[in-house]
């Protein structure tokens, strides 16, 4: 428990220390010269550091290279960085990279592929409803999820629950 802990908080700590500080002129809309860091390679921390405009990121896009962004894969984390608009997820849209992020309403929140996040409208949940296919919303009824490798979703009020019956195969007992 200790040691997941404190993967927990290094992890935690990484990630703030690479989140980038918002440009203060250009929120408050102020003119005059800017006196800020670039998104840049810190050698002497090993991860990206500097400032971007409001709503974006400094991250390691390729291994020492640093860039400004929305939502993209940094490789020191391992993960997608990123803010997009409301009802949508920075995480990973990959087709046959494991390292492609964007701004999408239900993606994978690992390059693992094996969890599906995302913010669905009415009775949908995120979910992989196909060994090949992408996370995306779909109705909530009891269904198997690639990405988990489980049975999820509603049954009737009645109903034990959903339930796996074979390879892929779910329903309501």
């Amino acid at each position: 428990m200790y040691t997941r802990t404190l993967l927990i908080v290094t992890a935690l700590l990484a990630f703030a220390a690479c989140m980038s500080l918002p440009y203060p002129e250009l929120e408050e809309g102020v003119e005059g010269e800017l006196q800020d860091i670039p998104c840049q390679w810190d050698h002497n921390l090993s991860h990206c550091m500097g400032t971007c405009y409001k709503g974006q990121y400094c991250v390691e896009v390729q291994p020492k290279t640093c860039q400004c962004a929305n939502c993209a894969y940094d490789y020191n984390m391992n993960t997608c960085i990123g803010q997009c608009s409301h009802g949508m997820h920075c995480g990973f849209i990959m087709g046959a990279s494991n390292t492609t992020c964007g701004c999408a309403g239900c993606s994978w929140t690992t390059s693992r592929r094996d969890q599906c996040q995302g913010d669905c409208q009415g009775a949908m949940m995120c979910q992989q409803l196909g060994f090949n296919t992408l996370c995306q919303c779909a109705n909530e009824q009891c269904s198997y999820d690639y990405a988990s490798q489980k049975c999820q979703g509603k049954c009737a009020v009645h109903s034990q629950g959903c339930k796996e019956y074979g390879p892929g195969h779910c329903g309501c007992a």
